[in-house]
This record gives C-alpha cells, sequence and structure tokens, in this order.
C-alpha cells in the first residue's frame, strides 16, 4: 500500500495517532516537569525529616538561636547541621566546615541553664554516606528508559515541522497565498500551529476546496 499525502483520504485510526504523536510533547514536557519537581521535593522532604525548611543560618547565628533557647533539637552530621525552632517546628540548616566551630554549637547546646540543657535533643553522628541502594539496577534501567524516551521526544519534535510543512505544500484544499502563510506558520512556531492544522485540515471534514485561512482559524 502506498503512501498518499491526501490526509482526508486517511483512515480514522492513522489520523488520531498523528494527533498523539503531534501533542505528545507538551504531555511529555508536563510530565518531565512533574517528574524533576516530585525529586526535588522527596529529596528536600528525606533531608529535613519531612519538616518545614526555615531557611539557611551560618555558625554564628546558630549558635545565637541555642543561647537564646529557640531551638530544640540540634543534629551534626559531618559539616550538615541541621535545627529545630522550638516555636514553629520548622528545620534550620547550617553548612559548617570547621571543626571547632561545630564543637562550640555541641557545647552550647549541652548546656544547663536552670536545671535543663538549652537544647533538649542534640545528636552527633559522622558524615552521611551514600547507603548502598539495592535498586540501583533497576534505577539504572530506568533512567536509560527516562534517556531514551528524552531523545525519542527531541527527534518527534524535529521531525514535527518539516512533516507539517509537506502536508500544507501537498494540500490542494489551499491557495496559493493561504498555502505560503501555512508553511511559514508552521515553521516559525510548529508546536503551536501543527495542532490547529491538524484539526483544520485533517480531522475536520473538507468543507470547501481552499477554505481562507483568516475564516478556518
Amino acid at each position: 500500500m502506498s503512501w498518499s499525502w491526501d490526509s482526508p483520504s486517511w483512515k480514522k485510526s492513522s489520523k488520531i495517532l498523528l494527533l498523539l504523536a503531534t501533542i505528545w510533547p507538551f504531555i511529555y514536557m508536563i510530565l518531565f516537569a512533574g517528574l524533576i519537581l516530585s525529586i526535588f521535593w522527596i529529596a528536600v522532604a528525606s533531608e529535613s525529616g519531612g519538616r518545614q525548611h526555615c531557611g539557611d543560618l551560618d555558625a554564628l547565628q546558630l549558635d545565637e538561636k541555642i543561647k537564646a533557647g529557640q531551638i530544640s533539637e540540634l543534629r551534626v552530621e559531618g559539616s550538615d547541621v541541621f535545627a529545630v525552632d522550638r516555636t514553629s517546628g520548622c528545620m534550620y540548616r547550617a553548612f559548617i566546615t570547621n571543626e571547632s566551630s561545630r564543637s562550640q554549637l555541641l557545647t552550647d547546646a549541652r548546656e544547663v541553664v536552670d536545671n535543663r540543657p538549652r537544647v533538649d535533643k542534640v545528636e552527633q553522628k559522622p558524615a552521611r554516606e551514600m547507603p548502598e541502594n539495592p535498586f540501583a539496577a533497576l534505577g539504572a534501567v530506568a533512567f536509560g528508559l527516562l534517556t531514551a524516551l528524552h531523545l525519542a521526544t527531541m527527534i518527534l519534535m524535529m521531525a514535527q515541522m518539516p512533516f507539517y510543512v509537506v502536508l500544507a505544500v501537498k494540500n490542494e484544499r489551499l491557495d496559493q497565498t493561504t498555502r505560503i502563510i501555512w508553511i511559514v506558520i508552521l515553521a516559525v512556531m510548529s508546536a503551536l500551529a501543527a495542532p490547529v492544522y491538524w484539526y483544520l485540515y485533517i480531522w475536520r471534514k473538507p468543507i470547501s476546496n481552499s477554505p481562507p485561512l483568516a475564516e478556518a482559524i
């Protein structure tokens, strides 16, 4: 069976498949953005133990809050220091590479004032190491599939513009002027114009041999 550029003669299933290929880049961009935001959110929530992030502090600011009794929990993990605000329950983070500064924070947090330590809970742990992930191989496969899907979507986006331009060139329902206008529009903004062209000249039944562009839109 030979290929025909006469879109009204295509089967309904072929037209629907073309629509899916046309709008897939939009769907993929939304899904990809959602995935990135989800990963970022999970990473932040995991790091803060599910608590709201208050902001970042330096060593001096954090020490002042400890001495003022504003911190209820303090956790030191290598250069990362996490502190929970006593009032709001949100978590501060400080990145302190100086060991003596971290030791001073721990000393001030454990200091007893009015028969109780300044900070109710103080923990010191070694720097976190990336735990061995039993699903590492599965993650690598998923990343490979995502990369392949990303590349395939990019190729589809690049092929979409010339395909629709050829459809416009070979569309005998368009007069010469309207055909040129559609070629320019598809070449300049294919992603937005292609779905419109699909509806007007592929899905919708022909109304006349050469409908004016302004009337069609």
